[in-house]
């Protein structure tokens, strides 16, 4: 029996921090594509239930061309059992325009413990709840039989302590020695597994396609397999996104001008081997000169147009010989000295506000 876990795919999020309004439309749909794609290789796999474990969607705020999708692809596999457990971005919208008809291959979970034995594998049996601060007993309820096959579905932040009451943290240490084989996850939005116990793992499968330069990398779901006669479960995990994206780190320490950074960054861009259809980060760190003539914007303006989407971060401190200052009557010498004499400022603050003044002096845009 093959199973999928997924979760955190977030169905119609804005993206609108750094895509331009048609970008955000555009990889909306990617999106939801993805979702509907994962379901077409589901039945090209001979898969027989996919979980979801939270964050199917984004907002209450949810399309009615989205939520004709999802319900489709639910409708339109009958032989797929689709578990899904809303986590804390998921709202009743959806649920609400089903008006009490709720497919029959769609499982859903309340506040409480709910368990579903498959049709495939009786001995496979998925349990789920969904958090809800009415209901802080969850981890004096839950009972398994250690007979079973059993995979546990939660949403929520994961710790190993056992003191925390919050709605959204999974309380690991509870869950342990409760004949969990696999504890399907999901919030946090990158792939993660490790052991529950002698018997189980916990995993996150991460989200399906990243929205953010926090969620850059490789990005899929994972993909479970039982056998008749075996107790274990072979787990994969499957990269799956229409795009990937990538954060890169060009450390221009000893660098001595924009040519330079331009052309360490595109040597570590094609180290990476990333794709033209990737959307690309490209992070400037370490120290620079004050009198440097270094330009992020240009190194922005050398990736223009390579990729899907890309930009540049300045993340440099500027060093600055404080003492060759002392006596430069020019208002750049006179600038430097004010904000060395400024208390207020750390030392950090201190280089961001001379890099923007000396950007200024030079004519440059502000950064």
């Amino acid at each position: 029996m093959k199973l999928i876990h997924t979760a955190d795919i977030h169905l119609d999020s804005e993206l609108s921090t750094h895509l331009s309004r048609e970008r955000a439309k555009e990889r909306r749909a990617e999106i939801l594509e993805s979702f509907r794609r994962m379901v077409v290789w589901a039945q090209e796999e001979g898969v027989s239930a996919i979980l979801i474990a939270g964050d199917l969607f984004d907002t209450r705020s949810v399309r009615k061309g989205t939520r004709n999708m999802v319900l489709s692809a639910v409708t339109e596999h009958p032989g797929i059992d689709f578990y899904y457990l809303r986590g804390n971005h998921d709202e009743d919208s959806f649920l609400d325009t089903l008006e009490g008809r709720v497919p029959e291959n769609l499982h859903l979970f309340g506040p409480s413990w709910v368990s579903y034995e498959c049709r495939e594998d009786p001995r496979v049996v998925i349990t789920g709840a969904e958090f809800s601060e009415a209901h802080p007993e969850l981890y004096t309820t839950l009972s398994l039989d250690p007979e079973r096959i059993n995979i546990c579905m939660m949403h929520g932040q994961e710790t190993a302590a056992g003191s925390r009451s919050d709605a959204d943290v999974i309380r690991l240490r509870e869950l342990r020695y409760r004949s969990i084989d696999y504890l399907a996850l999901g919030h946090i939005h990158s792939h993660r597994e490790a052991p529950l116990d002698g018997r189980g793992v916990y995993v996150y499968p991460g989200c399906l396609e990243g929205r953010g330069f926090d969620e850059a990398g490789e990005k899929g779901f994972m993909l479970l397999e039982t056998e008749a006669g075996s107790r274990g479960i072979r787990r994969s995990f499957v990269p799956f996104a229409r795009r990937t994206l990538y954060r890169v780190s060009t450390d221009v320490t000893d660098l001595e001008d924009t040519p330079g950074a331009i052309l360490r960054t595109e040597r570590k861009i094609a180290e990476l081997g990333i794709p033209a259809d990737a959307m690309v980060e490209v992070v400037l760190t370490g120290s620079r000169n004050a009198e440097a003539e270094f330009d992020p914007l240009q190194v922005g303006a050398a990736l223009d147009g390579r990729f899907y989407f890309s930009r540049v971060k300045d993340e440099t401190v500027l060093t600055v010989d404080y003492d060759s200052y002392e006596k430069d009557e020019s208002l750049k010498g006179e600038f430097i000295r004010t904000v060395r004499r400024e208390n207020t400022l750390s030392e950090e603050e201190k280089s961001a506000v001379i890099r923007c003044g000396i950007q200024a002096l030079r004519g440059e845009e502000i950064q």
